[in-house]
């Protein structure tokens, strides 16, 4: 998408006409909708990326990242009981995210990128942090990557 490379180029105010107008154009392309919510936020026009990032969550109540957009205005507001209900929302799909990185380390080891794979399963097992009920098998998980590694004759 044009618009976020023009955004990490840093160009802010040229990408958020960017997305302006794809907006304008289609109306419920959500990414469009989210990006130039956060080109306000960035251009300091905290008021319209709230009010943006608000009606996309009423389309889209759970997805953690409109919910840390807004954790990230109302910090910047010093409204931490209002910031701190967005992440703690936002970090219940911190166990999904996990199961994901568990399931791509799982690929990577298939396909012999131990290397990958045991950064992904690392990733996984901090996301989960200690005592989760998986913890026991993802550190098992782990071990064998690192057997399987450490006995690849590439």
């Amino acid at each position: 998408m044009e618009g976020k490379s023009v955004f990490f180029l840093g160009d802010v105010a040229s990408a958020a006409a960017i997305f302006f107008k794809l907006n304008q154009k289609k109306p419920d392309h959500f990414d469009s909708a989210f990006w130039h919510a956060r080109c306000l936020a960035q251009l300091g026009k905290t008021e319209d990326a709230e009010e943006e990032y608000l009606q996309l969550l009423s389309i889209n109540s759970q997805d953690p990242r409109i919910l840390f957009q807004l954790a990230l205005l109302k910090l910047e507001q010093e409204q931490i009981p209002d910031a701190l209900e967005y992440l703690r929302r936002a970090a219940l799909f911190g166990e999904e995210m996990a199961m994901m990185l568990i399931r791509l380390g799982r690929v990577y080891y298939r396909y012999g990128l131990f290397d990958e794979a045991l950064e992904e399963m690392e990733k996984a097992k901090i996301l989960l942090g200690k005592g989760h009920t998986l913890e026991q098998s993802i550190l098992s998980l782990i071990a064998g990557i690192r057997e399987a590694s450490e006995n690849d004759p590439n």
